[in-house]
């Protein structure tokens, strides 16, 4: 396939996420257009049916882990399941075996008060075992109620206040 600059892969990119967010149904897409994208390791191609099919079981996995912490903001995480498994699956590049590689793309989730959504798809993708997930908020965890980088390598930034990612 032809391998695109960053600046055409950041803007077939983003363009796909504009389309996913607003609902737009276009069809216009780098895949769409018969480019292949090369964006390294861990991209998995996931069809539209099967995000949707594990969408919904990490719901269920993330509403278990709130309910058992009885601590958490469900709507954060639900809300934007959907958005960051499209990430971590079609469209970033990273190694869940070398989570500081450094050609990888970057996640920074600024509603940190979303991260058992994101707990839940760095679970998935092989960051960590599943097995963890029911300790999110206990003492001692590495699974705290906002993202902590210096607790996990696959996590960007700390983050907590609204918005605090894109000063990041």
């Amino acid at each position: 396939g032809i391998v695109l600059s960053r600046w055409w892969k950041r803007f077939f990119f983003f363009y796909k996420i504009k389309s996913t967010i607003y609902g737009l149904n276009i069809g216009i897409s780098a895949v769409t257009l018969g480019i292949h994208l090369s964006f390294g390791r861990c991209l998995m191609r996931v069809s539209a049916l099967e995000l949707s099919k594990i969408a919904g079981a990490l719901r269920i996995q993330v509403l278990k882990m709130i309910t058992k912490a009885q601590n958490g903001h469900p709507g954060g995480s639900l809300s934007a399941i959907d958005i960051i498994l499209e990430l971590y699956l079609n469209e970033m590049r990273h190694d869940p075996k070398n989570p500081r590689w450094e050609e990888r793309d970057r996640f920074v989730l600024s509603k940190g008060h979303g991260v058992p959504a994101l707990y839940a798809v760095l679970a998935h993708c092989g960051y960590f075992s599943p097995a963890l997930l029911p300790t999110l908020r206990e003492l001692g965890s590495v699974l705290q109620g906002h993202p902590a980088n210096r607790l996990l390598d696959s996590v960007e930034a700390s983050t907590g206040s609204l918005g605090q990612g894109l000063s990041v």
